[in-house]
């Protein structure tokens, strides 16, 4: 079964005014996550969502659901 944070919405953008690939998820926009390629931006955001929820759970703050496209 997938965990909840595989079915996040996740987006890595270019900033040009950091110089940097961003990574952000949908369901926590809060949260960011700069990297060198996209792909250290994209497992970036993915690892501090993850361990974001495992915070938000632990502390019985109620974890976002994911968004349904489509």
């Amino acid at each position: 079964m997938s965990v909840m944070q595989d079915r996040y919405t996740y987006f890595v953008s270019w900033s040009e005014s950091d110089n940097e690939y961003l990574g952000l998820c949908e369901e926590l926009p809060h949260l960011t996550w700069f990297g060198d390629t996209p792909e250290a931006a994209f497992q970036g955001i993915r690892n501090v969502v993850t361990e974001t929820i495992s915070e938000m759970a632990a502390t019985g703050i109620p974890v976002p659901l994911p968004v349904e496209l489509g």
